[in-house]
C-alpha cells in the first residue's frame, strides 16, 4: 500500500518525477512484481499513465483551466481524492503510514522528508484533501512549487467542483474505467 503513495514523495522536492515514477507499466508488470512496494509503485504509475490519457482523452483539462489555470493537473487529483474520501475509510492507510518501509529507504530521499511525507499523508487520510488545505492556506506560503496564491485559488473551488460538475462525473467515470480495466485481470477493487 505504502508503495502506491510514495511516488507523489516528490511534490516536496527532494526528488524528481523520473526518480519515483516509472513509464509505459503495465498492469501484468505490476502483477508479477514479487516486491509489495515495488508492485505498489508500479501501480501508482500505472495508474498516473492511464488517468493522465483518459484526462486528455476525455477533454478534461481545458475546462478546468478557466478556474484553475496553472498545476491543474494536481488540483484535479486533489479534486479526486475528496470525492474519493467520503467513500472509504482509510483507517488501514494511516496503520501502513507509521513506519518507513525498506522499500521507501532505497531512493535518494532523506529520512526526515520520508517521515514529513508520511506526517503529510497521515493528516490527508484522517481529514480530507480539503481539510488539508484549508490548513496549508492559512501557512499563507507556497507549497510544492505552488503558490500561496494559487493555493487560496484552490481552496475557494476545491469542494464545490468535487461535490458536482465536470470533476465529481470525472472522478466517478475514472472509478468506473478502472473497475472495469481490473475486472479483465479479475482483480477486486478494495471496497
Amino acid at each position: 500500500m505504502v508503495g502506491t503513495l510514495f511516488p507523489d514523495i516528490r511534490y516536496l522536492g527532494e526528488a524528481k518525477r523520473h526518480d519515483t515514477h516509472i513509464n509505459h507499466v503495465t498492469l501484468e508488470a505490476v502483477l508479477n512484481e514479487s516486491d509489495p512496494f515495488r508492485a505498489g509503485v508500479l501501480f501508482h504509475s500505472y495508474v498516473d499513465e492511464k488517468r493522465e490519457a483518459l484526462l486528455v482523452e476525455k477533454g478534461v483539462y481545458d475546462p478546468v483551466r478557466k478556474t484553475i489555470p496553472v498545476h491543474t493537473a494536481t488540483f484535479i487529483k486533489l479534486v479526486e481524492d475528496e470525492v474519493l474520501c467520503r467513500e472509504k475509510n482509510y483507517s488501514d492507510v494511516i496503520v501502513a503510514l507509521i513506519s518507513i518501509l525498506p522499500g521507501e529507504k532505497q531512493y535518494q530521499i532523506s529520512e526526515s522528508t520520508l517521515n514529513k511525507w508520511h506526517k503529510l499523508l497521515t493528516l490527508y487520510f484522517i481529514s480530507s484533501p480539503s481539510f488539508s488545505l484549508n490548513v496549508i492556506t492559512l501557512l499563507n506560503k507556497g507549497v510544492g512549487g505552488i503558490s500561496a496564491e494559487e493555493l487560496k485559488n484552490w481552496n475557494v473551488h476545491l469542494k464545490p467542483m468535487s461535490q458536482e460538475g465536470i470533476l465529481n462525473a470525472w472522478t466517478v467515470d475514472l472509478v468506473k474505467y478502472f473497475e472495469d480495466d481490473f475486472s479483465k485481470h479479475k482483480i477486486a477493487l478494495v471496497p
